[in-house]
């Protein structure tokens, strides 16, 4: 039988993002293990804002990242991380159709949202391959939303699906493949697998792509969960720094 599902407690845990990243860099951290969608590293707008985060921080000395193909299996892989000094993190966002599954699901003994980082999505579109994307097929979608009768797959993350379907009423025979993440639905284009796909321009670009029409860039959250393990880690670690500025005070304030 299971334990009964309890939310982690946040008592003894830095809130504040300047104390988490101080609390991060203490000797007593020997690694920042963060899981995030794939298929890739940097080919998920999760992975990009997690090397965002790690980057703007300067904890990517520190850091490993490690893909998973959804949130589910690599929150699993998140919780089986044991290794003392080791605090792995998790990587979601809000538009993931089941974040809340998550949240009080498997995620219910984590701090899911420990970590926030705001990202702008870069040029989120709908691409194809040069040769898909004349200018009578951009046309035919930006007034009809009909596509040429020989294509036969189009593809998206599946929270970026409604984007889609004017084209897919507009097109009975067109079907809609699920990619892990925009860089995969790029991938997938790219290969000849789907006949267009909706991605962000850096992967539009990464695969030479062609822009059939333009979404815009929208701002997103994304979050960094913590585990229990980690959080021990983290307590230990934070109430050093404490003690250490606590002395470092009555030092000061006897000089």
């Amino acid at each position: 039988m299971s334990e009964p599902k309890r939310f982690l407690p946040t008592d003894g845990l830095p809130t504040a993002e300047f104390d988490i990243v101080e609390a991060l860099r203490a000797d007593g951290v020997s690694e920042i293990r963060n899981f995030v969608l794939g298929p890739k590293v940097g080919m998920s707008s999760i992975c990009q804002a997690c090397q965002r985060w790690l980057i703007r921080t300067r904890l990517a000395s520190k850091a490993t990242v490690i893909t998973g193909n959804d949130p589910v299996t690599y929150l699993a892989q998140a919780l089986e991380v044991r290794e003392v000094g080791v605090v792995p993190l998790f990587w979601t966002s809000p538009v993931l159709g089941n974040e809340k599954d998550l949240f009080f699901g498997p995620g219910a003994g984590t701090l899911m949202f420990w970590i926030v980082e705001r990202m702008r999505l870069d040029g989120l579109q709908l691409a194809a391959r040069p040769q898909n994307a004349t200018s009578f097929v951009i046309s035919a979608l930006q007034t009809t939303h009909r596509v040429p009768p020989d294509w036969r797959y189009i593809t998206s993350h599946r929270s970026l699906q409604p984007l889609l379907l004017d084209v897919l009423r507009a097109n009975r025979d067109l079907e809609w493949v699920q990619a892990m993440s925009t860089g995969h639905a790029a991938e997938l284009c790219a290969a000849k697998q789907v006949d267009a796909c909706v991605c962000t321009e850096v992967m539009r670009q990464q695969y030479r792509l062609e822009t059939l029409q333009e979404f815009g860039s929208p701002d997103m959250l994304f979050f960094g969960g913590l585990t229990p393990h980690g959080a021990s880690v983290i307590r230990a670690a934070y109430a050093g720094m404490l003690a250490h500025r606590d002395q470092t005070f009555v030092l000061e304030a006897n000089c």
